[in-house]
């Protein structure tokens, strides 16, 4: 009886109740293209983690390492053009600063050597109030602060040396002081811008607007500065980290793939095929195939209609090897061991015997309406294509067998405690013989080992005078 471990729409049922069958033949068949398109999918990604792995094992490429170093070279010379520009941003930078400090402030302040200020620098004009005078003092010495800045800037460009390519460190240290003294530039047009704008100088209004495009034109260059350096030293720091990962990648490539990274993608193909092996098993168990060769006796699968699962729809009957099942009551079934001679008849051929033997005997009862019995198998020795299935067999089965033995009817024996005896007459006399028993016939009578002798005669005792 077979049928399908799943459900599905039934597309397909070749086999007809009658048809002869081979082992393998399609008997029904449920609908498999959504199963098929799963399979594709797991099929490709299967081979597409198959290929990883062959990529892995293989390693890299001569033509992927040249790849490789040629994105590290190209990223090493990006890096020497921007740290080349470092040179060209610090002179421009220094220009518009030297500009706004020495150039746009120069309405603003006086050179006086001889001024108790610090000497060379004098602002062009007073204060009213005491505030301001104070800041005065302050304001003096931010634009000394800021030349002195100027020059010392001055001296480092003098030594960065013309006409070669800078070290990342120098460049960076050179762009990182560049900061600092632009920075002091920039607060002293802070502070300037702060003084003007107080209401305090006394200043004609001409006089006012003069200060005031200085400090706005000094500012504008200040910020212009601040803002280029910053931004060649985050390029430069970019592009270093740009050539480290490409450093990173040409070495993994030269060094090849660790044996975890392909032990890694082997569970993955091996997970992949896996999951196509799948598939596969449930694409094979939507169709019901014969798994022996006979003769199809029930076939239930309509195409179009929906198969349930584990619901028998078909039934396939062997031609060849019919068995024998019977229930042996539990009192008989210590006898009957495997290989035991079987001799049979079926009501359907009267007058006809056939033999078998028995070929398995369950080791567990079978309890039918409360009597125990055991089920025995039995195969035929000879096939016959009369025999069918379902005919009732009546059998005789041998569970030993001697020839040339000493028999008595089994009502000769008697059995007492003291033992098996019979009684052996001789003439007139009668005595009682211990006797050793061997096999028990169907037909009543025993085997005697020992104690009497062909020809004795023996009281049948059962047998009514």
């Amino acid at each position: 009886d077979l049928s399908f471990p799943a459900g599905g729409h039934i597309v397909a049922a070749p086999a007809k109740v009658g048809d002869t069958v081979v082992v393998g033949q399609l008997l029904a068949a449920v609908d498999t293209s959504q199963l098929n398109a799963q399979l594709a999918n797991a099929q490709a990604t299967r081979d597409s983690q198959q290929a990883k792995l062959d990529g892995l094992v293989a390693g890299a490429r001569p033509e992927d390492i040249a790849v490789a170093q040629s994105q590290l070279d190209k990223a090493q010379q990006d890096l020497d053009n921007e740290l080349s520009s470092v040179r060209d941003v610090l002179a421009t930078a220094y220009a518009d600063t030297v500009d706004a400090v020495r150039t746009q402030t120069l309405s603003l302040f006086v050179s006086n050597a001889t001024d108790v200020y610090p000497p060379g620098f004098n602002l062009s004009f007073t204060c009213s109030s005491g505030a301001c005078q104070q800041a005065t003092t302050q304001l003096i010495a931010a634009r000394v602060d800021a030349d002195v800045a100027l020059d010392t800037w001055k001296s480092e460009l003098d030594g960065f040396a013309a006409g070669s390519v800078p070290d990342t460190s120098s460049a960076e240290t050179a762009l990182d002081d560049a900061r600092g003294y632009i920075q002091t530039a920039h607060d002293l047009m802070a502070s300037l811008s702060t003084m003007v704008t107080g209401g305090n100088v006394s200043a004609t209004a001409d006089q006012l607007a003069t200060y005031r495009a200085g400090i706005d034109t000094g500012t504008t260059e200040v910020n212009t500065a601040l803002s280029a350096v910053n931004s060649q030293r985050q390029t430069i720091a970019s592009q270093e980290i740009v050539v480290e990962q490409y450093t990173s990648a040409l070495a993994l490539k030269k060094a090849g793939s660790s044996p975890q990274d392909i032990a890694s993608q082997r569970a993955v193909v091996a997970a992949s095929q896996a999951q196509v092996d799948q598939i596969k098993a449930q694409i094979a168990q939507s169709s019901i195939r014969s798994p022996i060769a006979g003769v199809v006796t029930r076939q239930d699968a309509k195409v179009g209609q929906s198969a349930t699962a584990n619901v028998a729809l078909v039934s396939v009957i062997s031609t060849g090897q019919l068995e024998i099942d019977a229930n042996v009551p539990e009192v008989d079934i210590g006898r009957v061991m495997t290989g035991d001679h079987v001799d049979f008849t079926v009501d359907a051929l009267p007058g006809e015997s056939f033999t078998a033997s028995v070929s398995f005997v369950d080791p567990a009862q079978t309890v039918i309406e409360g009597v125990v019995d055991y089920q025995v198998k039995m195969m035929l020795s000879q096939p016959d294509p009369r025999l069918k299935s379902g005919l009732t067999a009546n059998l005789d089965i041998r569970t030993a067998h001697k020839d040339g033995v000493l028999l008595l009817p089994q009502y000769a024996i008697i059995q007492n405690d003291q033992g098996t005896f019979v009684n052996k007459v001789t003439g007139t006399t009668m005595t009682q013989v211990p006797v050793v028993l061997g096999i028990l016939s169907k037909d009543g009578t025993v085997e005697i080992i020992s104690g009497v002798q062909e020809g004795d005669r023996v009281q049948n005792i059962g047998l009514k005078q």
